[in-house]
């Protein structure tokens, strides 16, 4: 029985990934960009793959989840960039962003923007977001034993 659900857990996993990289290539070509050229526009915000995928095909429309873990760090009292971002509003507009692990003790926030204007903080941070350009920081509050911190977070959109 377990090994028959690994085994179609495995196959289901394979044909998202198949139907992911299927949307990726459509945008890629559409764009008249490489893959990796359509990652570093999707990383900084400047294309939303779902959405422009959307676009090419009604099918592609449904909610797909994106989702990365980085690590990151900062100085005591800095604000650093994560990652900027656009969200074009819809039914595929819920975000989610959370520190997992402080390594260092530090008072560690994430702060989201919108258009240069903050709009939440905190170490966790859930919202739908209406159509706009975003901004996700980290900022170092102090109080650990070192001058710099750094956080494992986590950043998901559906």
């Amino acid at each position: 029985m377990l090994a028959t659900l690994v085994s179609t857990s495995t196959i289901s996993y394979a044909q998202v990934e198949g139907g992911l990289v299927q949307r990726a290539e459509a945008v890629a070509k559409a764009e008249g960009i490489t893959m990796a050229e359509l990652l570093d526009r999707s990383e900084s915000g400047e294309l939303d793959v779902n959405q422009r995928a959307a676009e090419l095909n009604a099918e592609w429309g449904r909610c797909e989840t994106y989702k990365y873990t980085k690590y990151a760090s900062a100085k005591v009292d800095q604000e650093i960039t994560l990652t900027n971002f656009s969200s074009f509003g819809g039914t595929c507009n819920s975000y989610f962003f959370t520190i997992e692990r402080n390594y260092d003790g530090h008072d560690m926030e994430l702060i989201l923007y919108r258009d240069d204007r903050e709009i939440d903080r905190g170490t966790h941070i859930g919202r739908y977001l209406p159509r706009g350009s975003y901004r996700l920081t980290l900022k170092n509050n102090g109080g650990g034993t070192s001058i710099r911190g750094g956080v494992r977070y986590e950043y998901r959109e559906n």
